[in-house]
């Protein structure tokens, strides 16, 4: 999905992160640092958004939560910092995704050379399918 007719905001001041150790590779390391970040976006806190934009997150959420939260992690990286950034990345494509506006659909007519194009492509199927029949006696 595009994104790119709205303009980007960028909401990363009310994350509240979250660090724990990460699995993967690092060796002796990854058991002595905490480089798995987690980011949490409390919508109905956010200063940013307005009641509108928080009722769309909510609903596209689909969530029956008293006080719903987004929630991305990162483990990526043996860094905490590059994983903190790629959270905010996610996030902030994740709100926009979810706040963009698709445009309704305009229902349109088939114009006339289209009705006139089918009409003769099913005459054409309809004599191909009559020679293949069999001659009447």
């Amino acid at each position: 999905m595009k994104v790119s007719n709205t303009i980007m905001r960028d909401f990363s001041d009310e994350f509240e992160y979250r660090t724990s150790h990460s699995s993967g590779p690092g060796g002796q390391h990854v058991n002595k640092t905490e480089s798995r970040v987690e980011a949490r976006f409390a919508i109905e806190s956010s200063k940013l958004l307005t009641e509108l934009e928080k009722n769309r997150l909510i609903k596209r959420l689909n969530s029956a939560k008293i006080n719903p939260i987004l929630i991305v992690t990162s483990q990526e990286a043996r860094s905490q910092l590059s994983n903190k950034e790629k959270c905010n990345e996610k996030l902030n494509l994740m709100i926009a995704r979810m706040l963009h506006v698709p445009k309704k659909r305009l229902a349109t007519k088939p114009t006339r050379q289209s009705k006139l194009n089918r009409a003769d492509s099913k005459r054409i199927q309809a004599i191909k399918k009559q020679s293949r029949r069999r001659p009447e006696i």
